[in-house]
């Protein structure tokens, strides 16, 4: 990726908010960080290997999933300026706790773990910086975490479905929620089986609690 355009995707992102788009090649010099890119389909981090590098998503989306024996679920859907590897801050490498998946093309750029806490020289205040974004950008992702654990600890897949949707921020006046992700995704998501879900969405519907049209969701009786 050429220079001028990693700064000018850089300087939105929440981790180099208030750094200067001119101290932007020096501190990416700093910390020794580099981009790559991964295809449809590829892994970027495989649970349970060990990861020495933070992972900011450039370009793209990246479905970050969690193993429990034979049952996968889908614990979100990473895009442009989320973080990956949070958890393993202050260490120098540790094993990754979920495995990321592109979903389409996407590009990264790779944080060395050992430069982004452990070795800038030059006391450089825009490290600094970056590092006190990057706390913030990690509690964001926390709060995405609890989440996924206040949807999964319903006990019917209606009312996880419910929570759900009231989770999300609506898209429009109507107050209308297009979620990102398909009904197999979904269904990973809320740990649930995709048929016994398409019911219940369908059922919802009759009752005249959702209003469904392809991926976007109305709620018509918020007190169901």
């Amino acid at each position: 990726m050429k220079e001028n355009v990693l700064i000018e995707i850089l300087k939105s992102l929440p981790i180099f908010y208030k750094i200067h788009p001119e101290d932007i090649p020096t501190l990416i010099q700093c910390l020794g960080a580099v981009t790559k890119t991964y295809h449809k389909g590829e892994y970027l981090l495989h649970e349970g290997q060990d990861i020495t590098h933070l992972l900011v998503i450039l370009q793209g989306q990246v479905d970050m999933y969690k193993n429990s024996g034979t049952v996968s679920s889908l614990m979100k859907r990473a895009a442009k300026g989320d973080v990956l590897g949070a958890a393993s801050i202050g260490r120098e490498t540790c094993p990754c706790q979920m495995s990321a998946v592109a979903v389409s093309s996407c590009t990264v750029l790779a944080i060395p773990y050992r430069r982004l806490m452990f070795h800038c020289t030059r006391n450089c205040p825009f490290h600094h910086l970056l590092v006190k974004n990057l706390v913030i950008t990690i509690s964001e992702g926390q709060r995405h975490l609890y989440e996924k654990i206040l949807v999964i600890s319903q006990k019917s897949i209606r009312d996880k479905i419910l929570v759900f949707l009231r989770l999300q921020t609506p898209t429009a006046e109507d107050g209308s929620v297009t979620i990102p992700y398909s009904r197999t995704e979904l269904a990973q998501y809320l740990c649930a089986d995709r048929s016994a879900l398409s019911r219940e969405l369908a059922l919802m519907q009759r009752e005249g609690i959702l209003s469904i049209q392809e991926n976007t969701f109305i709620l018509l009786n918020p007190s169901a």
